[in-house]
């Protein structure tokens, strides 16, 4: 697999990791809601988020833009 995001289930900090830079990064809930975004500065293939603050418990789309193709997956807080 081409990304990784963990752990899943999460408390709240959640781990992307990419074989691909990654260039931004969109928090959706699953009716489509965008409840965060974050670009990406740099060639960064992995990175950490802290989103106990900005969401509440629930299951979640992440949009994770790389240059070749935008990867989709879920996570559960």
């Amino acid at each position: 697999e081409k990304v990784s995001i963990y752990p899943n289930p999460s408390n709240g900090d959640i781990n992307i990791q990419s074989l691909l830079p990654i260039k931004e990064i969109r928090i959706s809930t699953i009716s489509g809601v965008e409840v965060k975004q974050m670009l990406i500065c740099g060639e960064e293939k992995r990175t950490a988020i802290n989103l106990t603050s900005t969401l509440t418990s629930g299951m979640y789309l992440i949009h994770l833009f790389t240059e070749e193709k935008v990867y989709v997956k879920y996570i559960v807080i």
